[in-house]
């Protein structure tokens, strides 16, 4: 455990199987619970070795034995990822809408950091945070739950996964790209950073007000949430490099993801969502997946182009001028 390097839990799976290899289809084709953790990109891929043993699952369509399948991505709407990508593949075949009445596929919300193995250790270890909670989406269980520890099937999901990604993700993100901005490392580091730590308590802030404003939250209750971020950012026994925390900007600048997504919902509800818009302006000069910052992609560092085409706003839109506002003092 990271928190504590002594603790070592050792896995003995049943079995081990490449998806080339047709073996796990005999586990998967009795499983009533599956866990997906594959990155959000390779969602659609996986989307097609899925479809080719849920086939095999309702060969016999008269006697379908549901199955709840539970994607473990930091990825936003990654059930309806997996989900379409499964049902694309199935195209006309007669398996599909069994599949759809009978497979539910159930959102995780990612609370645990586990990091790679060190660069001397063994290759299949993992150090991971010393918490073991995984909260899902209670409306897409199919045919119930075998008993599981830490398994927390939750009603009105989609709100509580908005509120993690819009909270932790937004506030992760804020301490990530401006951290890396300044040269720092380690996420820990950032987090201790006075500066930082201050545009990442007023990120807190602002889209906190603003789930307040759209869910009724409870106050005290988000400010817990607020808080324990704040907290595991900052623990210094999570060596949590930036690289790993700021990957894949171009994504993660989305307009539904953890900057554009509660920027848009501050002003919504008349919130300046200021902190949050300097962790976006930082997140321009992020290495991109092939090694350029995105704002490379944009001749003259022009924000007009990359606000359209990555953040997927519209010039009409309060946020697309409040961006570019910004962007402009900076320069």
């Amino acid at each position: 455990m990271l928190s504590d390097p002594e603790h070592v839990a050792v896995l003995e799976p049943n079995g081990v199987y490449h998806t080339s290899d047709e073996g796990w289809i005999r586990y998967f084709e009795s499983a009533r619970l599956c866990f997906t953790a594959v990155f959000g990109n390779n969602l659609p891929e996986l989307g097609h070795t899925l479809a080719i043993g849920l086939k095999r699952r309702f060969r016999d369509p008269s006697h379908p034995l549901p199955a709840t399948i539970v994607t473990c991505e930091n990825l936003n709407g990654a059930a309806n990822v997996l989900r379409e990508a499964v049902l694309q593949q199935l195209g006309g075949d007669t398996s599909r809408e069994v599949v759809d009445r009978n497979v539910g596929f159930s959102e995780g919300m990612i609370l645990k950091t586990c990091l790679d193995p060190r660069a001397d250790g063994d290759p299949l270890s993992l150090l991971a945070e010393d918490f073991f909670e995984l909260p899902c989406d209670r409306a897409e269980v199919r045919g119930g739950l075998p008993e599981l520890k830490g398994l927390q099937p939750q009603d009105n999901f989609s709100h509580q996964l908005l509120r993690k990604i819009y909270t932790y993700n937004c506030i992760n993100a804020v301490i990530s790209y401006l951290g890396a901005r300044q040269g720092i490392h380690l996420l820990s580091d950032a987090a201790a950073d006075p500066e930082i730590r201050e545009w990442a308590e007023r990120a807190r802030d602002e889209t906190s007000a603003a789930l307040i404003r759209e869910f009724g939250f409870d106050p005290a209750e988000q400010e817990s949430w607020g808080a324990r971020a704040l907290r595991k950012f900052a623990n210094a026994s999570l060596p949590d490099p930036l690289s790993r925390n700021g990957a894949d900007p171009r994504r993660k600048l989305s307009r539904t993801d953890r900057l554009i997504g509660p920027a848009l919902l501050a002003l919504k509800h008349g919130i300046k969502p200021r902190a949050i818009v300097e962790g976006v302006l930082a997140a321009v000069h992020f290495p991109d997946l092939d090694g350029q910052r995105l704002i490379d992609h944009f001749p003259g560092s022009d924000p007009h182009g990359l606000l359209t085409e990555v953040c997927e706003l519209r010039s009409d839109e309060p946020l697309y001028e409040y961006i570019v506002t910004h962007w402009t003092r900076e320069r």
